[in-house]
């Protein structure tokens, strides 16, 4: 991160068990906005703990985020929804994202998933739509995504 471009934002809850927190990283060094709300050292610690706790499974979860991209890959592509792009193998994605027809009713699609607790959306005007791959999805959860994404625009 902060390779390329001038900055990098990541959330940490993307992609650790944790209910807060995020990343800026730079190449300059940053200045702290004395008025900017800090974390209380108590948190911190709880965040840096788990983090750290975390790091014997990444390996584990770097395959589970590539396998349901894959599961995602291969159901959808069997329907005519194409990857947006191909999962290199050094990548670990954040989320699946497949190409969508034009006049997609992804509003909709969008506003169903969302509304069933999938946390899904358009990626506008590109003619695509994304969803999660995080190595906690259940097989179940995974079928849950497809049925209400497929449903919804057969």
């Amino acid at each position: 991160m902060g390779i390329i471009g001038d900055y990098a934002l990541y959330s940490l809850p993307k992609y650790f068990p944790i209910p807060l927190g995020g990343l800026l990283v730079s190449q300059k060094t940053l200045k702290r906005n004395g008025n900017a709300p800090g974390l209380s050292n108590s948190l911190k610690k709880m965040l840096l703990q788990t983090i750290a706790a975390s790091n014997r499974h990444i390996k584990k979860w770097n395959a589970s985020r590539r396998e349901n991209w894959l599961y995602f890959a291969r159901r959808l592509s069997a329907r005519g929804f194409a990857p947006y792009w191909t999962l290199d193998s050094d990548i670990v994605p954040g989320v699946y994202l497949t190409k969508v027809p034009k006049g997609f009713a992804g509003e909709e699609v969008k506003r169903r998933l969302n509304l069933r607790g999938v946390e899904a959306t358009q990626y506008y005007h590109q003619n695509g739509f994304y969803f999660p791959v995080h190595q906690f999805l259940s097989g179940y959860e995974k079928q849950y995504i497809l049925y209400h994404f497929q449903g919804l625009n057969p």
